[in-house]
């Protein structure tokens, strides 16, 4: 049996008229729900231009970029594949959805961010964990940027941080270097902005960039599907020039190719393996250099993209 769960309008399609997001449970399924979203809501009859089904114990809701942002378990994730029953399990996969004029629907996009998470459902709940006094370090650029780094590069979490351009209590975007303390450390360049662009909120780290380092191909936000061609330039240290990585919506290596010194500065094809096959979900491209004395992350180049 079905019933609906929770009604919300707003403007989604980008004119003056207000449409309903409407979600659809149902019992005895672990808490299933579908998404449907009706335009002439006033109207007899609302015509449906949207729907995604059988999202488990799944929820939904509007952005305040007005855009759709779901959430959903991925039983297969390395978050939830060892899981030891069904209420171990827990929502990992989240995804957004913009209107488009020209599919006359809604469509899956990426949300810029790349750490302290990837999509604007988890930036949106890390807000409302800000507002209420924790995690504060969110609210400081050169601290999520030492985040960042002990996080995704294994680098200390005290890894010296210097804020290169804005960064204050009243700045929305910033800059921060931060530099590897280990020998054969290297320095990133991390690019950052509060999210939706309010000097209260949260600091979303959107590029990470290194000298003598680039990935070209894929464009940022571009869907990849296995194969991937990853093209870019590295110089090579010690031998090696680097390896590629593909990273998942739970930052998990589902796929990495060793670039060799030839090929610094071509193409390389990664194959990967998603967990979620019913769709895309946002995740990376990462280009990694190794140090020179003991292997460890010396530089790095980090692209959002979509991973079909």
């Amino acid at each position: 049996m079905s019933a609906v769960g929770r009604v919300t309008c707003a403007n989604l399609i980008g004119n003056a008229t207000l449409q309903a997001l409407i979600l659809v449970g149902y019992q005895g399924t672990g808490n299933v729900i579908d998404i449907y979203v009706y335009n002439n809501i006033t109207s007899p009859s609302p015509t449906q231009i949207f729907k995604l089904q059988n999202l488990y114990k799944g929820d939904a809701r509007i952005s305040g970029y007005n855009t759709i942002i779901t959430a959903e378990v991925d039983q297969d994730s390395s978050d939830n594949k060892n899981a030891g029953g069904n209420n171990e399990l827990h929502p990992d996969l989240f995804r957004e959805f913009k209107w488009s004029n020209g599919a006359g629907t809604f469509v899956q996009i990426a949300f810029p961010g790349i750490f302290p998470v990837l999509t604007r459902y988890q930036a949106e709940d890390d807000q409302q964990q800000v507002n209420q006094g924790h995690q504060p370090w969110q609210i400081s650029a050169s601290m999520t940027a030492q985040a960042l780094v002990a996080n995704l590069l294994k680098w200390s979490p005290d890894s010296p941080a210097t804020i290169t351009r804005g960064g204050g209590e009243h700045d929305v975007e910033a800059a921060v270097d931060v530099t590897n303390k280990s020998p054969g450390g290297g320095t990133i360049h991390v690019a950052m902005s509060r999210l939706y662009g309010k000097v209260s909120n949260i600091w979303v780290s959107t590029a990470v960039t290194s000298d003598g380092m680039s990935i070209t191909a894929p464009a940022a936000y571009e869907r990849l599907v296995s194969p991937a061609n990853v093209t870019g330039t590295s110089k090579a240290v010690g031998g090696k020039s680097g390896t590629i990585h593909i990273f998942d919506h739970t930052q998990t290596d589902i796929g990495h190719a060793d670039v060799q010194p030839s090929q610094g500065n071509g193409s390389v094809t990664v194959s990967y393996n998603t967990t979620f096959k019913t769709g895309t979900q946002e995740g990376t491209v990462a280009l990694y250099r190794p140090g020179s004395t003991d292997g460890s992350i010396a530089a790095a180049v980090i692209v959002k993209v979509l991973l079909g």
